[in-house]
């Protein structure tokens, strides 16, 4: 929970989030994530501090949802753009392209087969 200036309890969630504030009294206003203290402890270890760069320090989320593939981060730092996936081969089939004939490929358990060729191309 954040406790607002006024008293008020908001889910620490809720705030910085680039919207607009949720306190009644807008104590977490925009001035205030882009100030908040970057180096208070967040409430719970459950909880992540994002912003790694700049922008708005005060932004938490869950610490769950770092590396998860999805930005929450409104700076994006709770991703790694730069990780290679690893392309699983071995759950791959072969299959024959249904407008052309020529052999395909395609995950296992998926009815989309596209030719062999194109796989790294277009999927």
């Amino acid at each position: 929970q954040h406790t607002c200036n006024s008293g008020q309890c908001v889910d620490v969630l809720d705030i910085c989030q680039g919207g607009d504030p949720m306190c009644d009294d807008k104590s977490d206003s925009l001035q205030y994530c882009k100030t908040a203290d970057r180096n208070n402890p967040v409430p719970d270890s459950i909880f992540t501090r994002c912003n790694k760069t700049g922008g708005l320090p005060g932004q938490i989320v869950r610490t769950s949802q770092i590396t998860d593939d999805k930005y929450q981060c409104i700076d994006r730092s709770d991703e790694d753009p730069y990780t290679v996936k690893e392309e699983r081969t071995d759950q791959m089939e072969n299959c024959t392209v249904v407008y052309n004939g020529l052999p395909g490929v395609q995950e296992a358990g998926t009815d989309y087969c596209i030719q062999s060729g194109y796989w790294c191309t277009h999927r």
